[in-house]
């Protein structure tokens, strides 16, 4: 398999998920506001699509699963932090996949610049959403936000493969998909229906 490096000309930010949630991703061609989509237990202090810069999944974006204990976000706030079996949490959840956007594109901006964080900083949850970020160091200030969905344009698919990240499509400007490995659109569907929850 290739590991093709597509050059997105600026610092990158990053939305990861889970392989079950790519399927409906892929078909809509748009990442869903928080609260939208995916399998919401309580109703987001935010609604807005979710990015950071740090460049491996995000503790606090981990689904939780009660068998799997390194997901409980609670046991990564100590000194001494669960590993994650990265093969284990994909054949549950149908793969680790992140979706790749330029920090330049204009849909997008910085968590800790944004006027949302400056006229809510005194919100309790706010202050849970970033104090909870820090601890699990996943830092706010590396979190950078989109009010609208994001139409996927500009912007790369990657999964977790063997510890590290293989670019399987490229989205251009149009939206338009340009396969990059030898996984076709298609493929990468399949892949992500296969997973032990449902």
């Amino acid at each position: 398999m290739s590991n093709k490096k597509i050059n997105l000309s600026s610092k990158s930010i990053y939305h990861y998920t889970k392989g079950y949630s790519v399927e409906g991703i892929l078909r809509d061609g748009f990442i869903k506001i928080e609260g939208n989509s995916g399998r919401a237990f309580c109703r987001p202090s935010t609604s807005f699509v979710w990015f950071t810069q740090k460049g491996s999944y995000p503790i606090c974006a981990l689904p939780f699963i009660p068998q799997l204990k390194y997901t409980q976000m609670d046991n990564h706030f100590g000194v001494v932090r669960p590993s994650i079996n990265w093969k284990e949490l994909g054949e549950v959840i149908g793969g680790v996949f992140r979706f790749e956007f330029s920090g330049r594109d204009d849909r997008v901006e910085k968590w800790t610049k944004s006027s949302f964080r400056s006229k809510n900083i005194s919100n309790k949850k706010i202050q849970q959403l970033e104090m909870t970020a820090n601890r699990a160091e996943d830092y706010a200030s590396n979190f950078w936000i989109a009010h609208k969905e994001m139409a996927l344009i500009k912007c790369k698919l990657q999964k977790y493969i063997d510890g590290i990240w293989i670019d399987l499509l490229k989205f251009d400007e149009f939206g338009f998909v340009e396969e990059l490995t030898n996984y076709t659109l298609d493929d990468v569907i399949s892949m992500c229906q296969e997973r032990l929850c449902a």
